[in-house]
């Protein structure tokens, strides 16, 4: 994937995908953010929007990967290291 120049969409994309998100995922989610280079404005970027979900512990981020994955999201977690704990959810457009 290449950088491409700023598109003026992407915050918008993010409200869509964020607004998707909150409503599957049963009140276990408190908040998300748009975070990566797509949340700058003006910057060029992949075209790739990343965001970031807090949960109160990882039993809710547990249970919210299947719910997550009903909407085409699929864990793409690195391997356990000398990282703190968190999940890692992708997800492909075509």
């Amino acid at each position: 994937m290449r950088v491409v120049d700023y598109h003026p969409q992407w915050p918008a994309i993010y409200e869509e995908k964020k607004e998707r998100i909150l409503i599957r995922a049963d009140d276990k989610v408190l908040g998300i953010v748009h975070i990566g280079s797509t949340s700058v404005a003006g910057l060029g970027a992949k075209s790739i929007i990343d965001m970031m979900a807090g949960v109160e512990n990882p039993v809710s981020a547990s249970e919210l990967l299947p719910l997550l994955q009903l909407i085409g999201y699929n864990d793409v977690t690195p391997e356990p290291g000398d990282q703190e704990w968190y999940y890692c959810l992708g997800k492909v457009y075509s």
